[in-house]
């Protein structure tokens, strides 16, 4: 939007979130086709599609990191897509908000093998009954797109991955599943 307002005397625009036809934008910048437009964030609590947008909606910056190595970001997928068995792909949300109002989990995260199946591995403050078990399972179920088969794995501690990052989902799904 701001870039069509930049671009033309009377700019038109038509996006997700907002449209406009007939506006002026003034005064309209010198440099053409608009002034750089820097994105940014603290280092590392920048998330994959926050550094997404950069790559695809930012300009580069004067600080050397330019749109190079954003683009070679962009292009990674590595755990961020929950698959269907149908091919659909989701941004993965288990409703783990209000897992400690079911049961005692200190500590979760979720692997989905196959588009049918996650594997939940929990940390836990004491075994799960049960009926808390089949409560978990549903509220996680509820959340989902599509039905999956949910099986738990009881973990002493979830490891970190070589960065130090913390993955709450892990896809081991190829690129090739789901196209």
């Amino acid at each position: 939007a701001i870039k069509a307002a930049f671009g033309a005397d009377i700019p038109q625009y038509n996006g997700k979130y907002t449209s406009f036809s007939g506006a002026t934008f003034s005064p309209r910048p010198v440099q053409r086709p608009h002034p750089p437009i820097w994105v940014g964030g603290s280092p590392g609590t920048v998330s994959g599609p926050a550094v997404r947008r950069c790559a695809e909606l930012g300009d580069a910056c004067p600080c050397g990191r330019g749109l190079p190595v954003l683009k070679k970001i962009l292009g990674r997928e590595r755990n961020s897509v929950l698959v269907t068995r149908t091919g659909e792909r989701f941004w993965p949300a288990f409703g783990s908000r209000g897992f400690t109002r079911i049961a005692p989990v200190v500590q979760h995260q979720f692997v989905q093998e196959t588009p049918e199946r996650v594997e939940a591995r929990l940390v836990t403050k004491r075994p799960l009954t049960p009926a808390e078990e089949d409560a978990l399972r549903k509220h996680i179920q509820a959340q989902l797109p599509s039905q999956f088969q949910i099986e738990f794995a009881y973990v002493g501690e979830i490891p970190r991955s070589a960065s130090g990052k913390f993955e709450p989902f892990i896809s081991r799904l190829g690129a090739e599943v789901g196209g």
